[in-house]
């Protein structure tokens, strides 16, 4: 894929800066780098895209993004909105990005309280001095060249990080749970509507009998009982991904991102499941 470049909004996100001028939005997206549209030139991403088949579309996705994120993200952001769906979007890494998530104390509070809230979104020039701040201390150059000299992203691609499994994959399944739990009912509290979307894990078009991706297969099975269990509408773009006619031209084996037929695909089908216009 392509190096992924925007100019963001005022808060950061991958929007154009008129959407914070709505009170009300149609859609509000929730999500890693596949919502912010990793690999392909913006416009391209399924959030660009779904973009044009609705009114409103207010898109909160963000590199690493895992569900406590994700959770504090529709609270600080999205509830503005009181959007009439929000597009929940699953990856299989949540699970070890939540694991991760919660070693942190500010975002265990998003899950502990309903009401928590640090009123990030009327904090902007605080969180901006902070950044700034943050830029001049981190060596950003020395961080990529580390990354290179181990090897980072072919390491990756051989073998991406084992699933959590045994007592504490299922502790985590669990809190995923709770998380979306809690999602649905803050989005029911204005008569919204969550939608869970799960993404296909692109390794299995590249090397379908290795193990990690069986365990993707398996993990899948568990979220979307999940999902059933918690009430949550569930669009699932996996059917849609294995009809194509060559679906490894759906990603980048590389990054294990979408590709700009991937992304297309993808939205495509969301627009079908919710009922959107075409474009």
């Amino acid at each position: 894929g392509s190096f992924f470049r925007y100019a963001s909004d005022r808060h950061g996100f991958n929007n154009p800066d008129t959407v914070w001028d709505n009170t009300l939005a149609d859609i509000v997206t929730l999500g890693d780098s596949f919502t912010l549209g990793n690999c392909v030139p913006r416009g391209k991403s399924m959030v660009d895209l779904l973009r044009r088949r609705t009114g409103t579309l207010a898109n909160l996705g963000g590199g690493g993004n895992g569900p406590l994120f994700m959770l504090a993200g529709l609270r600080e952001y999205g509830a503005r909105f009181k959007p009439k769906t929000v597009l929940w979007f699953f990856y299989n890494n949540d699970i070890e990005n939540l694991r991760n998530e919660r070693r942190n104390p500010t975002l265990r509070r998003y899950l502990a309280d309903d009401k928590f809230s640090q009123s990030l979104s009327n904090r902007q020039s605080e969180i901006d001095k902070a950044l700034y701040g943050l830029s001049k201390k981190t060596n950003w150059r020395e961080s990529t060249i580390f990354r290179i000299l181990r090897l980072q992203n072919l390491r990756y691609r051989i073998a991406p990080p084992a699933p959590v499994q045994g007592q504490k994959g299922s502790d985590l399944i669990a809190t995923y749970g709770k998380v979306l739990s809690k999602a649905r009912a803050t989005v029911s509290g204005w008569g919204g509507k969550l939608v869970f979307v799960y993404l296909p894990y692109p390794p299995r078009f590249f090397a379908p009998d290795a193990p990690f991706v069986k365990a993707a297969s398996d993990r899948k099975k568990e979220m979307l009982a999940l999902t059933k269990k918690a009430g949550v509408e569930t669009i699932d773009l996996e059917p849609a991904f294995d009809a194509y006619d060559k679906p490894s031209d759906l990603a980048y084996a590389a990054s294990t991102h979408y590709s700009e037929a991937g992304y297309k695909l993808a939205a495509d089908t969301i627009a079908k499941a919710l009922d959107l216009k075409t474009p």
